[in-house]
């Protein structure tokens, strides 16, 4: 009787174990989903503004938003991999 015991408390200990990770893994993925979309958010406004011609009479201004947009694409990538990763 004592070792079943003993096994129902390991088995108890295992779920608690089990549920605490798997909430980590949800808030992990909550927050990695509110970055992306918060990035996404950035990525489409820059798109915007790249759209307009008036950007383009400015070179170093469409250099400028290129260079922030191929940044947040990669930090985009990055959290991504983190999340399929999880």
């Amino acid at each position: 009787p004592s070792e079943k015991l003993s096994e129902n408390q390991r088995q108890r200990q295992e779920n608690k174990k089990n549920a605490a990770q798997q909430k980590r893994r949800q808030k992990q993925e909550e927050q990695l989903m509110a970055e992306i979309d918060e990035l996404e958010e950035k990525k489409k406004n820059l798109e915007v503004r790249l759209a307009d011609p008036d950007v383009y009479t400015k070179g170093e201004k469409v250099k400028e938003l290129s260079e922030k947009l191929t940044n947040l694409q990669a930090e985009i990538d990055n959290l991504y991999a983190r999340w399929n990763d999880l």
